[in-house]
């Protein structure tokens, strides 16, 4: 057996019956869902020849660098876990969400009110006995993945979960003196942060040797926004060439993926060091990957950046309505405050004037809207320097984006980046204050709206169509339900 082995839980690593739309959704957050409703939604992962069919994106990379290292790894389902582990020597896991501080407890409240166990699928696989067992062994655990930052402030967890090191950052240049001394039974640090000078360079970044979920694949990392509290931007810009963009569609292409997500944190500035796009790299980014898969998504794009092209959005669109119906993408709105755009993230909305901040995101807003663009919308709570007048300009905003096809999730800040130090706020909505209340259920009736309105469009594919159709209405009906409780109990009238 593999003296390396590599896993996540179950809200990350499964194929969601190999139905994108459905993965984007629930990618990383199955805390948001009653236990029966996600296994339902979410099968066990495939395993071919002893290998997870499907793994997530992250975990492939790594897993393809130390296979390039000389390493003797493999990717494992939980399921496999009782067979695997007793071999190994070192047992890697890929967390996004470890401990519930990333996701907003608000969609929480309104889809499962009674679920109060956010670490859940985590704290499961952690704690199977099995891996109890192998610790007794000398096995040692590693975590890394994007939620890892939140071992930092519950270093008391890592004793209690049994985890030996955090890596927080991209790992490719650490991770090889790690293993080495982990599989010859040496001390290795609690937390390793990667620095600056450890960021590995596109030519060190390895391709997936298999598939990865959904097949969603990276074009590039690092961003030039420079939000305050955004972790990605403390990493160089970094885009890959379309060579070795296209190795990867092919992995992916390989395993029958009709779906592929195309991951940077601004796509629409692919290839290049400034926030202005460039249309023709961006249109052969998206021809290239329509040779591979029928359908398309992004995962994030930027306000600015998707505007300061006029005719950017209907180019992109055109090509990738040949074969789809829409596009989902994430774009952060987090305020309607010009005021916290200067202050928070000054480059967010250059190489306009954050002064038009508000105009720009209902102008971009609007152009998605016309073109068949479904974004997923972060909306933020107690930024730094907060007053009660830029709340007020978050509502306005949010209002005036209510004919805009799109899906608003209201979040708490959580200081990261230049603003970790900053104070943490973990409010409960009987916490909030009642213009935050306000805004809070006004997305929430806005995206009752428009979920009702688009739900089809993500199973009218599917075979299971009809049985979607009829969960879906009960699932909207618990929501509408659950909301008119809270807004009862805490006295809100939205209409």
């Amino acid at each position: 057996m593999k003296k390396v082995l590599l896993t996540a839980d179950k809200s990350l690593l499964n194929d969601f019956h190999l139905k994108q739309n459905l993965s984007q959704f629930f990618y990383g957050s199955g805390d948001l869902l009653n236990n029966w409703i996600f296994k339902l939604l979410v099968p066990d992962p495939k395993i071919v020849n002893g290998i997870t069919r499907f793994a997530p994106y992250p975990l492939r990379k790594i897993e393809a660098k130390m296979m390039e290292l000389g390493y003797d790894v493999s990717t494992i389902s939980y399921k496999q876990i009782p067979s695997s582990i007793k071999d190994a020597k070192v047992l890697g896991i890929h967390t996004v969400n470890p401990l519930g501080l990333a996701f907003n407890t608000y969609l929480r409240n309104f889809i499962n009110e009674r679920y109060e166990k956010p670490r859940y699928y985590f704290s499961q696989l952690i704690k199977n006995k099995h891996i109890k067992e192998a610790k007794k062994d000398g096995l040692k655990i590693i975590v890394g993945g994007q939620g890892a930052w939140q071992f930092e402030s519950n270093q008391d967890l890592l004793d209690e979960y049994g985890i030996d090191c955090v890596i927080i950052g991209e790992s490719e240049l650490v991770i090889d003196e790690i293993l080495s001394a982990a599989l010859k039974d040496k001390d290795i640090p609690r937390f390793v942060r990667v620095k600056k000078n450890q960021i590995p360079n596109i030519d060190q970044i390895s391709d997936i040797k298999y598939p990865s979920v959904s097949g969603c694949i990276e074009v590039g990392r690092g961003c030039p926004r420079q939000c305050k509290f955004c972790e990605v931007t403390q990493s160089k810009l970094r885009w890959y060439p379309l060579s070795k963009i296209e190795n990867e569609l092919i992995i992916n292409n390989q395993a029958d993926l009709k779906y592929g997500i195309l991951h940077a944190e601004d796509i629409f500035l692919y290839g290049q060091q400034s926030v202005v796009p460039n249309k023709k790299k961006i249109l052969d980014l998206i021809r290239l990957s329509k040779k591979y898969h029928r359908n398309i998504h992004f995962t994030h794009v930027s306000i600015a950046s998707s505007i300061a092209i006029p005719d950017l959005i209907e180019h992109v669109m055109e090509l990738i309505l040949q074969d789809q119906d829409y596009m989902l993408v994430e774009v952060g709105i987090e305020t309607g405050s010009d005021k916290l755009i200067k202050m928070n993230m000054a480059s967010k909305m250059k190489p306009f004037k954050a002064e038009m901040w508000s105009d720009l995101t209902i102008e971009a807003l609007g152009k998605m809207h016309d073109n068949m663009i479904i974004p997923f919308c972060s909306i933020i709570f107690g930024l730094p320097n907060e007053t009660i007048q830029d709340k007020e300009k978050t509502l306005e905003l949010i209002e005036n984006l209510s004919d805009y096809r799109c899906i608003f999730f209201p979040v708490n800040f959580i200081p990261l980046g230049k603003l970790k130090n900053h104070d943490r706020q973990s409010k409960n909505l009987e916490d909030l204050d009642d213009i935050e209340k306000e805004t809070c259920f006004r997305c929430i009736d806005h995206d009752l709206k428009w979920i009702k309105k688009t739900k089809r469009y993500f199973y009218k594919e599917s075979t299971y169509h009809l049985f979607m159709e009829i969960f879906s209405k009960i699932w909207i009906f618990q929501y509408k339900r659950n909301v008119s409780k809270y807004k009862k109990k805490l006295k809100i009238n939205t209409k």
